[in-house]
């Protein structure tokens, strides 16, 4: 469903925020977001965080460790959404590493990233994905 011009921007949105957190950690990706985003963590439900919150949050989930991977598997996108899958790798001081999987959908405007909510397994993803995608079209 990557055909238009809009679901191009919404794609490149995301894959620059993956690369940004491949290659400079989380601050750099934190940087590429709009400070007034709403983001949702599957492992905090209900719960809704302003690009700030989500960043502080992220820290003191990493603790003393920093993401050394990250890998974008797949992504779709169709209108203002984007579903993503992919793997991070955080390498800890002591030289512990943690290997995870990471299932997104994104809400984009004007080819950035607006709000981003996280799931628990790809399927969950993808059902929300789906949900989103048709509540646009009405």
């Amino acid at each position: 469903m990557e055909g238009s011009s809009r679901e191009q921007q919404n794609v490149a949105a995301v894959r620059a925020l993956w690369s940004a957190s491949r290659h400079g950690g989380t601050d750099d990706a934190i940087a590429r977001l709009e400070p007034d985003a709403e983001w949702r963590l599957h492992i905090y439900p209900g719960r809704v965080l302003t690009t700030p919150e989500f960043a502080d949050t992220l820290r003191h989930i990493e603790r003393d460790r920093r993401v050394t991977s990250a890998e974008l598997h797949q992504v779709e996108a169709d209108g203002d959404f984007v579903v993503a899958a992919g793997s991070f790798r955080w390498t800890a001081d002591d030289g512990g590493i943690i290997d995870f999987r990471g299932y997104w959908v994104y809400e984009c405007a004007g080819g950035r990233i607006v709000a981003g909510e996280s799931f628990a397994d790809w399927s969950d993803a993808l059902d929300a994905f789906s949900v989103r995608v048709a509540d646009q079209a009405f």
